[in-house]
Protein backbone atom coordinates (compact mmCIF):
# COMPACT_ATOMS: atom_id res chain seq x y z
CA UNK A 1 0.00 0.00 0.00
CA UNK A 2 2.98 2.53 0.89
CA UNK A 3 4.30 1.36 -2.29
CA UNK A 4 1.61 2.43 -4.54
CA UNK A 5 1.27 5.56 -2.43
CA UNK A 6 4.63 6.72 -3.25
CA UNK A 7 4.55 5.81 -7.06
CA UNK A 8 1.00 7.51 -7.37
CA UNK A 9 2.77 10.50 -5.56
CA UNK A 10 5.77 10.68 -7.88
CA UNK A 11 2.99 10.37 -10.84
CA UNK A 12 1.36 13.56 -9.97
CA UNK A 13 4.19 15.37 -9.01
CA UNK A 14 5.55 14.73 -12.64
CA UNK A 15 2.12 15.90 -14.30
CA UNK A 16 1.85 18.68 -12.01
CA UNK A 17 5.56 19.63 -12.85
CA UNK A 18 6.30 17.80 -15.88
CA UNK A 19 9.71 18.39 -18.15
CA UNK A 20 7.73 20.95 -20.30
CA UNK A 21 7.40 23.19 -17.59
CA UNK A 22 9.94 26.06 -16.66
CA UNK A 23 8.15 26.50 -12.88
CA UNK A 24 5.86 23.98 -10.67
CA UNK A 25 3.09 24.94 -9.97
CA UNK A 26 2.23 23.85 -5.86
CA UNK A 27 -0.81 22.49 -5.32
CA UNK A 28 -3.14 24.57 -1.72
CA UNK A 29 -6.35 23.53 -0.65
CA UNK A 30 -9.51 25.26 -0.91
CA UNK A 31 -12.12 25.98 1.33
CA UNK A 32 -15.38 23.80 -0.18
CA UNK A 33 -17.43 26.89 0.07
CA UNK A 34 -15.30 28.69 -2.23
CA UNK A 35 -15.24 25.97 -5.30
CA UNK A 36 -18.60 26.41 -7.77
CA UNK A 37 -18.77 24.17 -11.02
CA UNK A 38 -20.18 25.62 -13.81
CA UNK A 39 -20.15 22.69 -16.36
CA UNK A 40 -22.82 21.47 -18.87
CA UNK A 41 -21.89 18.04 -17.63
CA UNK A 42 -21.69 18.26 -14.01
CA UNK A 43 -24.80 20.67 -13.24
CA UNK A 44 -27.45 18.13 -14.28
CA UNK A 45 -25.55 15.76 -12.20
CA UNK A 46 -25.26 17.76 -9.26
CA UNK A 47 -28.72 19.05 -9.86
CA UNK A 48 -29.71 15.22 -9.87
CA UNK A 49 -27.88 14.57 -6.58
CA UNK A 50 -29.45 17.53 -4.70
CA UNK A 51 -32.91 16.35 -5.96
CA UNK A 52 -33.24 13.01 -5.82
CA UNK A 53 -29.90 11.14 -3.69
CA UNK A 54 -29.71 12.86 -1.41
CA UNK A 55 -33.54 13.01 -0.31
CA UNK A 56 -33.43 9.33 -0.76
CA UNK A 57 -30.66 8.75 1.13
CA UNK A 58 -32.15 10.41 4.13
CA UNK A 59 -35.48 8.97 4.03
CA UNK A 60 -34.05 5.94 3.83
CA UNK A 61 -31.76 6.73 6.88
CA UNK A 62 -34.64 8.44 9.03
CA UNK A 63 -37.17 6.06 7.82
CA UNK A 64 -36.82 2.77 6.79
CA UNK A 65 -33.59 1.63 8.66
CA UNK A 66 -34.30 3.81 12.11
CA UNK A 67 -30.52 4.32 12.63
CA UNK A 68 -30.91 7.79 13.46
CA UNK A 69 -33.99 7.30 16.18
CA UNK A 70 -31.22 4.91 17.86
CA UNK A 71 -28.70 7.80 18.18
CA UNK A 72 -31.83 9.89 19.68
CA UNK A 73 -32.82 7.36 22.00
CA UNK A 74 -29.36 6.95 22.97
CA UNK A 75 -28.77 10.50 23.85
CA UNK A 76 -31.92 10.61 25.82
CA UNK A 77 -31.60 8.01 27.89
CA UNK A 78 -28.65 7.17 29.48
CA UNK A 79 -27.23 3.48 30.02
CA UNK A 80 -29.90 1.96 27.41
CA UNK A 81 -29.32 1.52 23.75
CA UNK A 82 -29.85 -0.35 20.93
CA UNK A 83 -26.71 -1.90 18.87
CA UNK A 84 -26.95 -2.64 15.03
CA UNK A 85 -24.52 -4.78 14.23
CA UNK A 86 -24.44 -4.82 9.98
CA UNK A 87 -22.32 -7.41 8.60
Amino acid sequence: MLRATIITTGLLLFVACGPEEKACRSIEPVDFSQVSIDDAFWNPVLQRHKEVTVPVCIAQIADSTFRLQNFVEAAQVPGRMKVWVDM
